[in-house]
């Protein structure tokens, strides 16, 4: 940070800043702050169902679920 060709793209893509972590890159023998930035993939309308609570991994496990989606 700053590097404002980068964010001024994720910016142009419709990204949005959503952190920064201050002195946690290391690079050119210096330290830098990192800038963490998200883009909503899809925006919940009313109406949209809950999603299902997060399952525990040895429930998960058991069910053969994980193997079927992973082949």
């Amino acid at each position: 940070m700053p590097n404002d060709g980068s964010i001024g793209l994720h910016r142009a893509l419709g990204f949005e800043p959503v952190g920064l972590h201050r002195n946690v890159g290391f690079k050119l023998g210096a330290w830098h702050d990192v800038a963490t930035l998200g883009l909503a993939l899809r925006t919940p309308r009313p109406g949209d169902p809950a999603p299902a609570p997060p399952r525990d991994l040895p429930e998960l496990l058991a069910s053969g679920e994980l193997s079927a989606l992973l082949g």
